[in-house]
């Protein structure tokens, strides 16, 4: 399977919550880089995460934070092992009950046909006001 039908199959799990068949689809020593690398307070999803158990982590913690809603994707490109996609999200936090609403940009790197490298970004100052109480 070429990598963009690999990035395709992916986002569809995601979309559908089947978060084992996407780590099937995951190198051992998968990354998840939620916007930056480094862990933050206000925000507690984003940062990296390594491996099927960190990626577990990753989005059991997202999940934990905010209320899914639309996760529309609106394009996708890819080249020999990497898959870029872009839409939009808007998700309500549960803390607050205020509505995320961002654009959103997804790269995927594969080694051997198994995602490698997962990192997403997202408007982080838009997510970060509606965390605020």
């Amino acid at each position: 399977m070429d990598c963009l039908s690999l990035a395709q199959t992916i986002f569809a799990d995601l979309a559908a919550g089947n978060l084992e068949a996407v780590l099937q689809r995951c190198a051992d020593d998968v990354r998840f880089t939620a916007v930056r690398t480094e862990p933050c307070a206000a925000v507690p999803a984003y940062g990296e995460y390594v491996g099927k158990d960190g990626a577990r982590q990753f989005f059991q913690k997202l999940g934990a934070a905010v209320e899914f809603g639309e996760f529309r994707l609106d394009g996708a490109a890819a080249g020999k092992d990497l898959a870029m996609m872009h839409g939009h999200l808007r998700h309500t936090v549960r803390a607050t009950g205020k509505v995320f609403d961002s654009d959103w940009a997804l790269a995927m790197q594969f080694a051997d046909g198994l995602l490698a490298h997962y990192r997403f970004y997202e408007d982080s100052a838009a997510l970060e006001k509606a965390m605020e109480a």
